[in-house]
């Protein structure tokens, strides 16, 4: 290891003391125009997906299909003659998610609602629906 002498250090301290404030006023101009764009681009994505779509959570602990059937039914919207149940699992938890749809075509976002329901546990009666595909269509 080699030691530094003074004029080194010296020749170092005085690059830093003009390079730094630059450096620093570069840096804090670069982060001020990605916030800029970041705010620019989260405000374009919520303007996409702002639109009227009627979604539900809803939490039970357990549920069978008598509660989802019932709830699809609850839930009905106009137009619709299937809903459409997606199981999916995660870390977290089980969701079955319901969307409603016409001759099996998805009904359009507005004209839909969409219901997610969190579940602790799913009856075994309702595993067996799910049994072939995570995706199943009730009439």
């Amino acid at each position: 290891m080699i030691k530094a002498n003074k004029q080194i250090i010296d020749i170092f301290k005085n690059l830093f003391e003009e390079v730094g404030p630059v450096v620093i006023e570069e840096g804090k101009k670069a982060m001020d125009e990605i916030a800029k764009n970041t705010k620019e681009q989260v405000k374009e994505f919520i303007e996409r997906l702002n639109t009227e779509v009627a979604v539900d959570y809803i939490k039970v602990e357990l549920l069978n299909s008598t509660k989802l059937i019932a709830l699809a039914k609850e839930n009905t919207v106009d137009g619709a003659n299937e809903v459409y149940v997606w199981k999916k699992t995660y870390k977290n938890g089980m969701y079955i998610n319901l969307a409603y749809g016409k001759d099996q075509n998805l009904l359009e976002k507005d004209k839909n609602k969409f219901i997610i329901l969190e579940a602790e546990a799913l009856s075994a009666d309702l595993l067996n629906m799910f049994e072939e595909s995570e995706l199943i269509i009730l009439k």
